[in-house]
């Protein structure tokens, strides 16, 4: 099960929001210390938005290079802690959702954690890394999911975006799937003002019809 705070109850619906808005910024953000990317894939990613990028375990275990970027918040979805006990890391604020990068996992399981994390560091004018192992496949899908939820843009132009700041990035096929079905769920019209929570529980609820339908 995941170690993740207990959500709680839905808030009010979302006003609705316009069909389609712009991704990321069209250059990485300045300042950001992305010397080394993307020849090297566990280098820091650059800001994905203003507030947000993505990358893999062994930068989150860097407290130089994540206080030198501004980082103040850590969402790891790797197996492994962000910040090993042996590192002594203030101002950083960490939530771990483990789950494996395989086909069968479930992002359901820890999505609403995971995606109010990601908002609110935003709201909070704060700086949000998201990691897993190698910055690849789990970090990406929850990033993409919070992307599609945010701009209403296709899971398609979403990761083609990623890839200009993190060319490794690519979700297996079963976070793919359940990337598909959220979007599907986030970006229908006659879903845009409801609460994340619903608009999960609408993919997670055919997710698992699909797979039921498969054993």
């Amino acid at each position: 099960m995941a170690d993740i705070r207990s959500a709680g109850p839905a808030g009010p619906a979302r006003p609705p929001r316009p069909p389609l808005v712009p991704l990321f910024t069209s250059a990485p953000t300045p300042g950001t210390d992305e010397s080394a990317f993307p020849k090297d894939p566990d280098s820091f990613a650059g800001m994905l938005m203003a507030f947000l990028c993505i990358g893999s375990v062994a930068t989150a275990n860097i407290p130089r290079k994540l206080s030198d970027n501004g980082i103040t918040h850590i969402l790891n979805v790797s197996s492994f802690p962000s910040i090993p006990n042996n590192i002594n890391t203030p101002g950083i604020t960490t939530l771990d959702c483990p789950i494996d990068d395989s086909p069968s996992q479930s992002l359901f399981t820890i999505l609403l954690a995971a995606l109010e994390f990601i908002e609110t560091a935003n709201k909070d004018g704060c700086k949000i890394f998201v990691h897993c192992q190698a910055g690849i496949s789990r970090s990406v899908a929850i990033v993409m999911c919070y992307m599609i939820w945010k701009t209403h843009n296709t899971p398609d132009a979403i990761l083609t975006e990623i890839q200009k700041y993190r060319p490794c990035a690519g979700p297996n096929i079963g976070f793919s799937v359940q990337i598909a079905l959220f979007a599907k769920h986030a970006n229908a019209e006659c879903n845009v003002s409801l609460p994340l929570a619903e608009i999960i529980n609408l993919a997670e609820t055919e997710y698992n019809a699909l797979m039921a339908k498969q054993k």
